[in-house]
């Protein structure tokens, strides 16, 4: 006895494969939604935090944050964590200064942050930015106005 098959059983299995295709998208849909990330934390300084030293701490462990600092000036040392951004609102306005016995910021081995939009002022020997330690940074759009003893 021979056993054929005949059209309607393969038009089954046509039906069969693009049914089970049409369930992997449906199930890799929800899959695909389900792992978009969400959108970065913004903070604002002075808004949200009143020094941008507790801005950066607030964010600390944060992918992809954005610290933004509106305009003033601010004499305050911070230490730079991975993946953030910290942004002058505006460069022209938003100034940040050394102090005596520290840089502005300080980057120990930092990754992937960026620092942009501001107004270094030196005041006494420090440099507006201390990188150490294998530090990978991004320092864009920013003014640089030291004294004689200091560095960028």
């Amino acid at each position: 006895m021979v056993i054929t098959h005949s059209s309607p059983a393969k038009g089954r299995d046509a039906q069969s494969g693009n049914l089970l295709n049409m369930l992997r998208r449906v199930v890799l849909i929800p899959a695909i939604v389900f792992t978009l990330p969400c959108s970065a934390l913004e903070v604002v300084v002075p808004d949200d935090f009143a020094s941008i030293a507790t801005a950066l701490n607030a964010v600390t462990g944060t992918l992809n944050a954005t610290v933004t600092v509106r305009p003033g000036t601010y004499q305050e040392p911070v230490s730079l964590p991975d993946n953030v951004l910290l942004r002058g609102e505006e460069t022209a306005r938003t100034f940040l200064t050394t102090t005596v016995t520290a840089p502005a910021i300080t980057a120990t081995g930092t990754q992937n942050s960026r620092i942009s939009n501001f107004t270094f002022i030196g005041s006494g020997g420090h440099p507006a930015i201390w990188i150490t330690a294998g530090s990978n940074l991004s320092i864009s759009n920013n003014v640089f106005s030291l004294g004689n003893s200091d560095t960028a």
